[in-house]
């Protein structure tokens, strides 16, 4: 390859990666509608809910996990609970205090502490 045609290249992949990482960031539409040191409440969709509970772990620390709440008029379907009774407390607590709802079921994706650790609340 010449060297002329090398630059023009060098140039080329160069420019195109200007507008990819110059682009200014969509401004977020999730927003936090609950958050404690144990749990976090995102609103993800109408009528969707994104919990975070976190789980302690000795090889990875404070790792975050997720779960979703589901609304159907004034029920609600819970996939993964949190990852332990006093997240899942709150949880509860503020579906039937905020989303004035009741929890029709409960489903774990997984037998693991990160989706059922919550389940006894």
């Amino acid at each position: 390859m010449k060297a002329d045609n090398l630059i023009w290249l060098t140039l080329f992949v160069l420019g195109i990666q200007i507008p990819i990482f110059g682009q200014t960031p969509k401004e977020d539409t999730q927003h936090d509608l609950y958050r404690s040191k144990d749990l976090l409440i995102i609103q993800i969709a109408p009528n969707s809910y994104q919990h975070i509970s976190y789980l302690q772990t000795n090889d990875f620390g404070n790792v975050p996990c997720n779960g979703l709440v589901v609304r159907d008029k004034n029920e609600v379907i819970i996939f993964d609970t949190p990852t332990h009774d006093k997240a899942a407390e709150e949880l509860i607590q503020w579906i039937e205090n905020k989303l004035g709802s009741k929890i029709k079921a409960i489903i774990p994706t997984h037998f693991h502490n990160d989706c059922l650790g919550g389940l006894n609340s």
